[in-house]
């Protein structure tokens, strides 16, 4: 049972007033001493009991008149389905209010206290029975919706997300998301309010009206780049809430996967939210498990990004193929016989062979170009292709090749041959930059520690050859002076001298923007070193044995990136005897300590004067880095057995001094590129440039000042290749749908409590089971015309006992005062 003004309850406690009344209204009798009159004192002892009982029916009468004409008020509603069940419970009511009466007519005519008893605890037990199974119904019986055939004011939140691509036969999502939404429309009377909301940032508004409404719907189409599911359920009950209509319903269309909803933990106030006044139902359509196989791709994984001109790239991703969902039950599909449906299973289970390939865009200044209102794209060419046997819910790493590469941005694709039921995860699009080699000083004072350091930052190619990704030229500090340091992308310093530290040339290369690698060491002396452009260097401190070792800080930092796809890097193995001690200053970035104390192994210190120059920079590691030398002055063990820890710091440190791995040409949907621009020579204030998204979306003109050296994309919302023209520029980037779970995984229906609230929803798979408006009225009946019956005929009962006690008190008083007037006037006699 619902009310539909549930407040008007409130005037259930009016059956105080009879009582008020009665208590007020009650005389208390004079108390008159006679001798000699005992018989006339319990006579009117029996008259007045009799009185009290007749007194306290009418009073119950009034009692009851007044809470029946609330209730009717409050127009109580019941389910259809309920209505046999309240019917019972009323009839039973009925039996126990006549036992009653049956039991109070058997006192007052004397048939005897045993037949009186005997009636009331029928009685009451007949009326407690009522009370007990009408409660229950009424707390756990289903509900019947509050609404009738009035105007609704509903949100139809469509959970448009990447999932939403997914297609087969018998499950195309997009267009169940669409059916959903323009059955519900179809129910509503017309003149409903009506918000369609899907998950961009589109501000949620009213549609003005029906036919707006399926307009936005038959427009909706899946996103790459989504809002929180929360928020977008609170700006939809926030607008309902705001309707002057009073039923307000929220509808979502939702396939529960996982990585919607974790999205709505960010959000703990969405209970409240939902659960504030005026009420707001809401009801959540799941369109149900993914029941067929999915296969996808991870996000690339290049070695180098920025590779060297002629140098092939290994390139890696995870193949991961799900494993379908069993259909729930009575949705499973009419195939075969059980036996046919259990040998499709088993087959479901074996192992299958997945190909892949890697293809390469051609290499075309001229495209893309626009011709005849349609964007032609540089033509897509395989380049190599691997294949690789999983079973359903299984996972395995595909290795690729890029080939070598001339100097240039090249674009290209790692996609599985054929297609699945989500095609979205299917291709995943990548970028390389080929960049001319970049020149580095290397100064040191020991010939092996130099050379040894070299063959770290470009392992496979000499020095000095010009297809390398380092041309490294090495000196001593002696001809520091007679080197021109700007000509070079970074300098790396070992085991540099206090003098050297405090050079003023070193600074000046690094406020114009310039990088420098300083590994600390004995040359620098005991005591403490002080430079006006560096950390202050405290003193040299040996570390007691077992000694101590790394302990990375700032793991998402370029520099330590790579560490990432290595949860156990064994820094433990290479201890750190000896260091110089530090104290960074503010600004300072301590990218790793030495463990068990706060004392800087790596750290970062950046200078920006501004202007148009780069930001320069001072990487410092506090002890030597390679310490090949004399192992009676040995300070640490990193470049002992297998120093592969030590290899990818240092080779990654080289590629950030030296900007290389600054031009990453990959990001993931939503996030903006930032893509450096060719100088041109130009009188023009601005120029135009033309960015060419994937798809079938059309060029976007983007006008840029002519002396600007980088541009900015901000508009990224769709995976795959941008490609920017113009004058004299070739640039372009990638973008990938970031995922960090399958998208086929869902939630199950307990854990919508904890980000809805516990009965603040309720799940329907069907769309007869969606109950709104019109139809939910039809499973609703009403008990205001029997409610207010029974009240009116509670005020003719009252009515008829009223006048009927009234006339039988004056009667009784008539009839002792002609008997005291008639003693009287015989006692005169």
């Amino acid at each position: 049972m619902t009310f539909l003004n549930a407040t008007l309850l409130f005037a259930v406690a009016a059956i105080g007033i009879p009582v008020l009344l009665h208590l007020i209204s009650r005389r208390e009798p004079k108390k008159v001493v006679f001798p000699s009159i005992r018989f006339l004192t319990k006579k009117f002892e029996s008259q007045s009991s009799k009185l009290r009982v007749r007194r306290w029916w009418l009073l119950a009468l009034r009692m009851a008149a007044l809470a029946a004409l609330a209730i009717a008020l409050a127009r109580p509603a019941i389910h259809r389905s309920l209505s046999i069940t309240w019917l019972t419970i009323g009839l039973i009511a009925a039996v126990g209010i006549a036992l009653l009466v049956m039991a109070t007519v058997a006192l007052f005519k004397g048939k005897g206290k045993g037949l009186s008893w005997a009636l009331g605890v029928a009685a009451a037990v007949t009326l407690l029975s009522a009370l007990l199974w009408g409660g229950y119904t009424w707390a756990f019986g289903k509900k019947p919706s509050i609404d009738n055939s009035a105007p609704a004011a509903i949100a139809i939140i469509l959970d448009n997300s990447p999932s939403s691509h997914w297609k087969t036969a018998e499950d195309d999502r997009s267009e169940r998301i669409k059916s959903v939404a323009r059955s519900v429309i179809a129910q509503l009377p017309p003149t409903s309010r009506i918000a369609i909301v899907d998950r961009s940032a589109t501000p949620v508004t009213f549609a003005l009206d029906v036919a707006s409404a399926v307009s936005k719907v038959d427009q909706l189409r899946p996103l790459e780049v989504t809002q929180p599911i929360s928020s977008r359920i609170d700006a939809a009950a926030r607008l309902v809430r705001s309707s002057e209509l009073e039923n307000r319903q929220l509808l979502l269309v939702t396939d529960l996967t996982k990585t919607t909803w974790d999205d709505s933990r960010s959000d703990p106030q969405l209970p409240a939210t939902l659960a504030e006044s005026p009420a707001v139902g809401m009801t959540v359509f799941d369109l149900g498990d993914f029941t067929a196989i999915n296969r996808s791709l991870s996000l690339p994984l290049i070695s180098d990004a920025t590779p060297a001109r002629g140098e092939p790239v290994p390139v890696s991703t995870t193949l991961q193929v799900a494993q379908a969902a069993s259909p729930a039950p009575g949705n499973e599909p009419n195939q075969g016989s059980q036996s046919d449906q259990s040998n499709e299973t088993d087959q479901n289970n074996e192992a299958v062979s997945i190909t892949a390939e890697l293809a390469l865009y051609d290499i075309d200044p001229s495209l893309p170009v626009v011709r005849d209102d349609v964007v032609v794209r540089p033509k897509l060419q395989s380049v190599d292709r691997t294949s690789l046997s999983l079973k359903p819910g299984s996972s395995g790493e595909l290795l690729l090749t890029i080939p070598p590469l001339d100097i240039g941005v090249h674009h290209g694709v790692i996609r599985l041959v054929g297609e699945d039921a989500l095609v979205i995860d299917d291709t995943r699009h990548f970028s390389v930059n080929v960049m001319p080699a970049s020149r580095v000083l290397l100064i040191a004072d020991d010939v092996d520690e130099a050379y040894t350091i070299s063959q770290v930052i470009s392992p496979l190619k000499e020095a000095d050859d010009p297809n390398a990704e380092y041309l490294i030229e090495r000196i001593a500090y002696a001809d520091l002076p007679a080197v021109k340091v700007s000509d070079f992308a970074a300098a790396i310093l070992l085991d540099p001298p206090a003098r050297v530290l405090a050079d003023e040339t070193l600074a000046k290369y690094v406020n114009e923007g310039g990088s420098v690698l300083i590994c600390m060491g004995q040359a620098a002396g005991e005591e403490e070193v002080l430079s006006p452009h560096l950390p202050k260097l405290v003193r040299r401190w040996r570390s007691p044995e077992p000694h101590t070792f790394f302990d990375p800080l700032q793991t998402s930092h370029p520099i330590l990136g790579p560490f990432a796809e290595f949860p156990d890097v064994p820094w433990g193995d290479y201890r750190v005897k000896q260091y110089w001690q530090t104290e960074p200053a503010d600004g300072d970035f301590v990218l790793i300590r030495y463990a068990g104390t706060e004392h800087p192994a790596v750290l970062l210190r950046q200078v920006d004067r501004g202007g148009e120059n780069q930001i320069g920079q001072w990487v410092i590691i506090t002890t030597p880095l390679p310490d090949v030398g004399d192992q009676s002055k040995q300070w640490n063990e990193l470049f002992g057995a297998n120093p592969w820890p030590a290899f990818i710091l240092v080779r990654q440190i080289v590629e950030t001094i030296t900007r290389r791995s600054n031009q990453s040409l990959m990001q993931p949907v939503g996030q903006p590129q930032v893509l450096p621009l060719v100088p041109v020579q130009s009188i023009e204030p601005s120029r135009r440039l033309q960015l060419f998204p994937p798809g079938k979306s059309t060029p976007v003109p983007i006008n840029v000042a002519t002396a600007a050296k980088k541009v900015a994309i901000g508009d990224v919302a769709k995976s795959g290749t941008y490609w920017l023209r113009g004058a004299g520029e070739n640039a372009g980037f990638s973008a990938n749908l970031a995922t960090d779970a399958e998208l086929t995984q869902r939630v199950d229906h307990t854990s919508l409590d904890h980000w809805l609230g516990v009965d603040a929803y309720q799940v329907v798979s069907q769309e007869d089971e969606i109950e709104m408006a019109s139809a939910q009225a039809a499973q609703r009946v009403s008990l205001r015309s029997p409610i207010m019956l029974l009240a009116l005929a509670i005020f003719l009962l009252e009515l008829i006992l009223g006048n009927r006690f009234y006339r039988s008190g004056r009667s009784g008083s008539a009839r002792s005062t002609q008997s005291g007037s008639a003693k009287q006037s015989g006692a005169a006699a």
